[in-house]
């Protein structure tokens, strides 16, 4: 379902996934409305408009409404990237992969930071059986993970739309400064780096009717991160 997102937070040294809800409308009125319950709306205000300068979503137009399941207050800066990932949901009116989760804080920028404890919400939400986590790129701890989960990098807002709708994102060899993850039979999981493509937000980019996307590794000398490119299809 669209709009609904999974943010992986932390209170104090205990970590949690809640479910994010976002609700994007058109305006019925001159003035769009902003209701936020359990977030701070003045933090929304702050995601949508980074929303709208760095990404070209016109948020000036539109209704947002959020709200936490279960009536959750919760003031975790690093639920930013939940939030927006379901403002964006809604916005395209397309749900999620399937077992994406989240957890990073946005600034002014657009830049992806890494959230507190962002070790220790990877490890609750493997644990929960989660496949995919999207981070902030910054996040360098080498530690491993448990459990077959893959960790998404992202290091500007405007790479969030290609890391939270493919569905499929195939195994390659990324930098060896990429952090890996371990499966359960003991192998080692490649981690995720997501690239911009220019003008990926457009409805038609993101439509069903596009190819899937697939992880090629970036040159062993170069400095860019594995780039997100479409499948080419086979013989048919």
């Amino acid at each position: 379902m669209s709009g609904i997102a999974v943010g992986a937070a932390a209170d104090g040294i205990r970590p949690y996934l809640i479910e994010v809800q976002s609700l994007v409308g058109n305006a019925a009125y001159g003035t769009p409305q902003r209701s936020s319950t359990g977030f701070d709306i003045k933090r929304l205000n702050m995601l949508l408009a980074v929303l709208e300068k760095r990404v070209g979503m016109k948020m000036y137009q539109k209704d947002v409404f959020l709200n936490f399941a279960g009536g959750f207050k919760v003031a975790d800066t690093g639920l930013d990237l939940a939030v927006v990932s379901a403002v964006i949901s809604s916005y395209f009116d397309r749900p999620l992969a399937t077992g994406v989760c989240c957890a990073g804080e946005i600034g002014l920028s657009g830049e992806v930071r890494p959230a507190p404890r962002t070790y220790q919400r990877i490890l609750e939400a493997a644990r929960l059986g989660f496949g995919r986590i999207v981070v902030s790129g910054y996040y360098r701890d080498k530690s491993e993970v448990p459990g077959d989960i893959r960790i998404v990098r992202v290091s500007r807002i405007d790479q969030l739309p290609k890391a939270i709708f493919t569905e499929e994102m195939y195994r390659c060899h990324i930098r060896p400064e990429t952090v890996t993850g371990t499966s359960g039979s003991g192998s080692r999981t490649p981690a995720f780096s997501a690239h911009p493509i220019r003008n990926h937000c457009h409805r038609t980019h993101l439509s069903d009717t596009q190819p899937r996307y697939m992880l090629c590794p970036a040159p062993a000398t170069g400095t860019e991160p594995a780039t997100i490119l479409p499948e080419r299809p086979g013989p048919q």
